[in-house]
């Protein structure tokens, strides 16, 4: 898989479990991208903290996700094929998770800005379900 595919998942995963988060919207319980996480999971995960954020609160919405869509034919953001796991969780090492943390998921604000950066092309709309992937 591309690897500029992998890193918008990880980064949309990021964004959507930062805004989801009891903090922000409240979608799921978890609060693992908070500042305050950081505190409890340094100890545990000293070397790998972003990579422990990015599963607790990929996990987090996961569970939600398969709540509402159903766990099986359907993948969804955070249920993916499990080669599309692995390389995500792979990628989560080459992004600076300190400068994203201080930026983009700073505030819901900085996060809601940049999902409409990304969502501010234009793109052709199909009348019902389409088919984005194998």
């Amino acid at each position: 898989m591309n690897n500029n595919v992998l890193k918008l998942i990880v980064e949309l995963r990021l964004l959507i479990g930062f805004l989801g988060e009891k903090s922000q919207y409240d979608w799921w319980g978890s609060n693992f991208m908070g500042p305050t996480s950081e505190a409890f999971l340094v100890p545990v995960f000293p070397r790998s903290t972003m990579l422990a954020r990015y599963h607790g609160v990929s996990e987090a919405a996961m569970l939600v996700h398969d709540e509402h869509i159903g766990v099986g034919a359907n993948y969804h953001l955070y249920r993916l094929p499990d080669s599309v796991e692995r390389a995500a969780a792979k990628e989560i090492e080459n992004i600076d998770g300190k400068q994203l943390m201080g930026s983009v998921l700073a505030s819901s604000d900085a996060a809601l800005s940049k999902l409409k950066e990304w969502g501010a092309g234009e793109v052709d709309k199909a009348e019902g379900p389409v088919v984005v992937g194998n």
